[in-house]
């Protein structure tokens, strides 16, 4: 099963970025990734809702980029980040699922993501979020159940 769950995703991701560099920007030109990595990122996340600091989550995740150039310009890049992070306050752990795109063409100092957290005590956060290039966060929107 997990066997044909890596091959699904491989198949999908080598579709997906097919699709991706056969689009043509609004120039004429096409943005091809060019740089492709894992690494790992320690995570050190407050989460607030309705104005209030609920919990502190640290831990380290795994992050994979995928960056696009069109010739010798930077374009973009793609960011997921996998992993668990574990509650300060509570102990709880939380599995980390995020997605964050940077479009350095349309909007050099902002990109965009979303982020996911479940927790092992059924805790659950949804994240939505701005990161500016100076490195701060902005918390479009934040759920938490």
């Amino acid at each position: 099963m997990k066997t044909k769950t890596l091959i699904m995703v491989c198949f999908l991701i080598g579709i997906g970025l097919t699709q991706l560099s056969a689009q043509n920007g609004k120039s004429g030109k096409v943005a091809f990734p060019s740089f492709m990595e894992w690494d790992g990122y320690y995570m050190d996340l407050p989460v607030e809702c309705d104005k209030t600091n609920l919990d502190r989550l640290v831990g380290l995740v795994y992050i994979h980029v995928v960056r696009f150039w069109i010739g010798e310009i930077f374009a973009g890049e793609i960011a997921w980040f996998k992993g668990e992070v574990t509650s300060a306050k509570t102990g709880e752990v939380f599995t980390v699922k995020d997605h964050f795109k940077y479009d350095a063409i349309a909007n050099p100092y902002i990109g965009s993501g979303h982020c996911t957290l479940n927790g092992s005590s059924g805790s659950r956060y949804l994240l939505f979020y701005d990161y500016n290039i100076d490195g701060t966060y902005i918390f479009t929107k934040v759920k938490c159940n």
